[in-house]
């Protein structure tokens, strides 16, 4: 099993390409199956990253650690997975004002916890 660290950067690159696709099916509703597609990829990368944590050996080293890393992964998999239920595929190329907004907003959730989970993970 591949280490959590790659685990997440693969998950992180999942995260990348799901995005792109997602701008794109904003001006192409035919992209809108590709959107639906890395969803399913980013979703099985998710799996991954929570397998290989309950795996690694500072989940038995340091509880506070492994308690603290789950309630994070936690909030970032709630954000995704409410942002995906608020701007299904069929959505995506509405125009609506407040999609941009609330994809920054994910963002920046998903780069604070990316960057909180690498300091975590090398200690």
């Amino acid at each position: 099993m591949a280490p959590v660290e790659q685990l997440i950067d693969d998950m992180l690159d999942v995260q990348r390409k799901l995005g792109e696709t997602v701008i794109e099916a904003r001006t192409d509703p035919s992209r809108r199956s590709a959107v639906i597609e890395r969803r399913r990829r980013f979703a099985s990368a998710v799996l991954a990253v929570s397998a290989a944590v309950e795996s690694e050996a500072f989940i038995r080293d340091q509880p506070e650690l492994a308690t603290e890393f789950r309630h994070r992964f936690s909030e970032i998999r709630n954000k995704v997975a409410i942002f995906q239920a608020k701007w299904p595929a069929v959505l995506l190329d509405n125009h609506d004002p407040e999609f941009e907004p609330s994809a920054a907003k994910l963002r920046a959730s998903n780069r604070e916890f990316i960057e909180w989970a690498r300091k975590a993970l090398k200690r």
